[in-house]
């Protein structure tokens, strides 16, 4: 995996602890994963597992979600608003693609492909080393997908970054 992305066809499912946040997406049969050890990822032991955002749809209501930024702001860490769990996020990395939790993925442990560290306590330098392009301009704003923006006040502002299953709330 060249790049961290995770493309394919294989229909993976997963979400939060309480079920408020659920989601789907389709990648390779074997997920590359990328374990982190910046301070939110080593404390909460997240394992990215990168995928576009056009594979990934949310299944449940987006103001579930609550929104949390630190540092440069670039990334958007949501969080279920019932239960605290992070099962996926808007990554400053990869501004074209969610990154999901392998362990919020039904049976995700049994899909690991490849396993890589990302030094994210140093992370412009660690970044430099992905084979992806990162645009300066998304990594320092709250810009998350082209064309939406998200103050973290108004949740139905972000429905246009998700394909939203039918008869879902916005």
């Amino acid at each position: 995996m060249v790049d961290y992305i995770n493309r394919g066809a294989t229909g993976y499912v997963g979400g939060c602890h309480c079920g408020a946040v659920r989601f789907r997406f389709v990648g390779p049969d074997r997920l590359d994963v990328l374990e982190c050890n910046c301070s939110v990822c080593s404390m909460t032991g997240y394992l990215h597992v990168t995928v576009p955002h056009a594979a990934f749809e949310l299944l449940t209501p987006i103001d579930a979600l609550s929104d949390y930024r630190f540092g440069t702001r670039a990334a958007a860490h949501l969080f279920c608003k019932v239960c605290g769990i992070k099962s996926f996020y808007q990554p400053r990395s990869h501004p074209d693609c969610w990154s999901v939790n392998l362990r919020c993925i039904v049976g995700g442990g049994d899909h690991v492909g490849q396993l890589e560290r990302f030094d994210g306590r140093h992370w412009e330098q660690a970044a430099a080393q992905l084979k992806i392009s990162v645009p300066k301009s998304d990594m320092r704003s709250s810009k998350l997908i082209d064309g939406v923006t998200w103050d973290g006040k108004d949740p139905a502002g972000y429905a246009d970054g998700f394909k939203v299953k039918a008869g879902a709330a916005a």
